[in-house]
């Protein structure tokens, strides 16, 4: 798993996507 991965559900988590 890369970590671009971790930062995307970080993302999500915030509500970004």
């Amino acid at each position: 798993m890369s970590p671009t991965s971790r930062r995307m559900r970080m993302w999500r988590a915030s509500g970004i996507w």
